[in-house]
């Protein structure tokens, strides 16, 4: 192959998947992956396109779909890509829903994905996961308590 033929080739596969498209790379910060998905977006590039990217550079499932949520993607469009792209579906389950997003639409979208059902765990009330938070919800802890009561200085009237 002569090497005009070779350079058409590269600037053609560069021009198909935007410049960027090299970009995501193992180890990555959580700001760097934003950053990187907010320009492929920019760029019109597809969910498909990006979960596949980030899936064979090794980026976190739980990072990349907490990013694509946080720059306003559908979740639910996000997890099926995800799971399409071959990320754990139940990383990004649980990523998805630990951004507030309902875990039975969740688990609903992973399914359209191609997800294996028995491979995703609802939260439970004894982990820390998802759904978190004061008042004793799944896996946060109720809040403080205020009032008297068999302290020395408490009035019993």
């Amino acid at each position: 192959m002569s090497k005009i033929i070779r350079k058409f080739m590269v600037f053609a596969l560069a021009t198909a998947f935007g410049f960027s498209a090299f970009a995501f790379r193992a180890g990555m910060s959580a700001d760097a992956v934003q950053a990187e998905v907010q320009q492929r977006l920019r760029n019109g590039q597809s969910l498909e396109v990006i979960a596949s990217a980030a899936n064979a550079a090794g980026i976190s499932a739980s990072v990349l779909t907490v990013a694509l949520i946080a720059q306003g993607q559908n979740a639910s469009a996000v997890v099926s890509a995800l799971v399409r792209s071959g990320m754990p579906a139940n990383t990004v389950v649980g990523a998805a829903t630990s951004t507030g997003q309902n875990f039975n639409t969740m688990f609903t979208a992973a399914l359209t994905g191609g997800a294996d059902p028995a491979s995703i765990t609802p939260p439970t009330a004894a982990g820390g996961g998802p759904g978190g938070g004061l008042g004793g919800t799944f896996g946060g802890s109720s809040g403080p308590t205020y009032g008297g009561g068999g302290g020395e200085g408490v009035s019993r009237s």
